[in-house]
This record gives C-alpha cells, sequence and structure tokens, in this order.
C-alpha cells in the first residue's frame, strides 16, 4: 500500500475519492432506511 502510493499519488487520490463517494452513497441509503423506519414505527404508534 505505502509503495503504490508513493509510486502513483494520483492513483491513491481518485482511489480515496471513490471510496469516500461509495461511503456517502451507503450512508445515504442508510439514513433513507433509517427515516422510513422512523415512519413506519411512527405510523404503528398512531394506528395502534
Amino acid at each position: 500500500m505505502e509503495r503504490e502510493l508513493r509510486r502513483s499519488p494520483q492513483a491513491a487520490v481518485q482511489q480515496k475519492l471513490n471510496d469516500i463517494s461509495a461511503a456517502l452513497a451507503g450512508l445515504d441509503e442508510g439514513v433513507d432506511t433509517m427515516l422510513m423506519c422512523q415512519d413506519d414505527a411512527v405510523l404503528s404508534g398512531v394506528v395502534g
């Protein structure tokens, strides 16, 4: 990993950006799911 960084810093930066983008996309999905679950819980609380 260290050697790779020294050989091609730009590739390493690009990889890091890809990782961050993927993490953010996953986080976004997780938040959507969480909100949907919260809505369901609120609705069942109101209905029940």
